[in-house]
């Protein structure tokens, strides 16, 4: 596979400078994922045994980025994160130590799509997990241990998210690890899950990684209002309230605010049911909806405008 050909010079540029300088430098995640499925993705992460003090030695206008010693490198407009191997105990405490080696780095991956490096020097791709093997068979599994998930559990809402994007399935035993500690999905902010779950309704497959969220029990820490929906049959439809949000979620344009409020339309039916000679219905929901999709929204701390844009389709 010709991996060398489908990075960005500004990429290379910034491993043969850190390489230069005397550290080892590797591309690393999501980018490298996709150039071997041959999706378009413009973030790419290079993991290196630079220090976040040698990486600024060699790039003065690096930019220290979030968690983890990352320095965010801007070459030719393109925003590359360079983090420093880790080489501490699996988890997300913040006393990290750096060190170690790529496959120390790579062991502590979340899943084996992802546990994959590429050596542009030796043109060489680096694959201790068989994540290539995976990505040919369309499996998202865990990187060693399914406790893997767990050091981070917003990793459980990952790898729905990767589903929805990839249409890849979950492997059984990552799947079942996902439903054993679906409540420590609480213990993460929910700044973190709203910017999950949008990625996952604008993904192309966004009806499995939602289904995904309900099966594993995940949905209760994330809209549990949607699951009251779940088998209230409509007289006129062949499905439950809770698999019509789904599937308008699925088959609505793929744009944040019209997924969101395809998701979020029909919540309010199970406040607003009555049993007519006909069968349920639901009279005044769309007023209902709108009321609790504001209350939903704002629990998961989108923006105003967000909120204004989806409760106004939700309502009329």
């Amino acid at each position: 596979m010709d991996i060398k050909n489908k990075i960005p010079s500004a990429v290379i540029h910034i491993i043969t400078s850190l390489e230069a300088a005397g550290f080892k430098a590797y591309i690393v995640g999501g980018a490298l994922r996709d150039i071997i499925l041959g999706r378009h993705n413009p973030d790419f992460d290079i993991a290196t045994s630079a220090l976040p003090s040698n990486i600024s030695s060699v790039f003065p206008n690096a930019i220290p980025y979030g968690d983890f010693g990352t320095m965010l490198v801007i070459s030719d407009d393109i925003k590359v994160e360079v983090t420093p191997f880790r080489d501490d105990a699996p988890g997300r405490k913040p006393d990290y130590t750096f060190g170690g080696n790529i496959y120390t780095d790579l062991s502590r991956r979340d899943f084996t799509i992802n546990s994959m490096a590429y050596d542009l020097t030796d043109d060489i791709l680096i694959d201790p997990f068989n994540g290539q093997k995976d990505i040919a068979k369309g499996i998202i599994k865990c990187t060693g241990n399914t406790k893997r998930i767990w050091e981070d559990p917003l990793r459980a809402m990952r790898a729905a998210r990767f589903q929805a994007q990839l249409g890849f399935t979950i492997d059984p035993s990552t799947l079942y690890a996902l439903k054993t500690h679906a409540s420590n999905l609480a213990e993460i902010s929910r700044e973190r899950i709203r910017d999950e779950l949008i990625k996952l309704i604008t993904g192309d497959y966004p009806f499995e990684g939602l289904v995904t969220l309900i099966v594993t029990d995940l949905m209760k820490y994330i809209i549990p209002e949607l699951l009251e929906g779940q088998g209230i049959i409509h007289y006129n439809k062949p499905m439950d309230v809770l698999e019509h949000n789904m599937v308008a979620c699925k088959i609505v344009k793929n744009t944040p605010i019209l997924r969101l409020a395809a998701l979020l339309h029909d919540v309010g039916k199970p406040h607003s049911l009555i049993q007519s000679e006909r069968g349920h219905e639901f009279p005044g929901h769309h007023t209902k909806s709108a009321l609790i999709a504001e209350k939903i929204l704002k629990n998961l701390h989108f923006d105003s405008n967000t909120i204004k844009k989806v409760v106004l389709l939700i309502e009329h």
